[in-house]
């Protein structure tokens, strides 16, 4: 991912609520643009997750940006087992 599509979906306007999705399976949901931030170098972003915490994410472990909170995969629990992430793109993991 490059950071001119993270500013672009940053600068949107109207603004619209989109999703980081991470190569560790993680995601980070913007829900106004005043809560993301970008370093100067241009190689972290900053996400503010209420309450009180803040997400360092390096600009390189982004490999996709949905529009929507949540737009395209999603963390489901099951009873006794571990996480396991959910979609129906390229990163899916088999259910072991």
């Amino acid at each position: 991912m490059n950071l001119e599509e993270v500013r672009e979906h940053q600068q949107r306007r109207p603004f619209r609520p989109f999703t980081l999705f991470l190569d560790d399976g993680r995601s980070a949901t913007v829900d106004h643009s005043e809560v993301i931030f970008v370093s100067p170098d241009g190689d972290t972003v900053t996400v503010w997750e209420p309450p009180r915490h803040n997400r360092l994410i390096d600009l390189a472990s982004i490999v996709e940006i949905a529009q929507g909170p949540k737009a395209r995969r999603s963390f489901v629990r099951f009873p006794g087992r571990c996480p396991r992430l959910v979609s129906n793109g390229p990163l899916a993991l088999s259910m072991a």
